[in-house]
């Protein structure tokens, strides 16, 4: 028997940007897209060959946009972190 189920509201993207994160690598197939709808969801997805992380807000609240603004801040922190531990490895870029 089939559901009843209502058609989805269709939803409409303020923002949308999609990046290859190493779009010349032959090894690697990563990337990052970010969305914002019209109801106020916003999206990060981070991809990685297989596997994936989505972090989402709702707009609309006040508190949920700190909270948004707050993981994209301390995500751009830990990565220059690590970035500055991953460029110690480095052997190409000898001083």
């Amino acid at each position: 028997m089939a559901k009843n189920r209502e058609p989805k509201k269709k939803r409409h993207v303020t923002y949308n940007r999609k990046a290859f994160l190493s779009p010349n690598s032959i090894k690697s197939m990563s990337a990052m897209h970010t969305k914002i709808y019209d109801d106020g969801t916003a999206i990060i997805r981070m991809s990685d060959c297989y596997n994936s992380i989505k972090i989402w807000n709702d707009l609309n609240d006040p508190q949920e946009v700190k909270d948004m603004l707050e993981k994209i801040d301390n995500i751009t922190i830990l990565l220059q972190e690590f970035r500055k531990q991953v460029a110690i490895k480095d052997h190409t870029q000898l001083q």
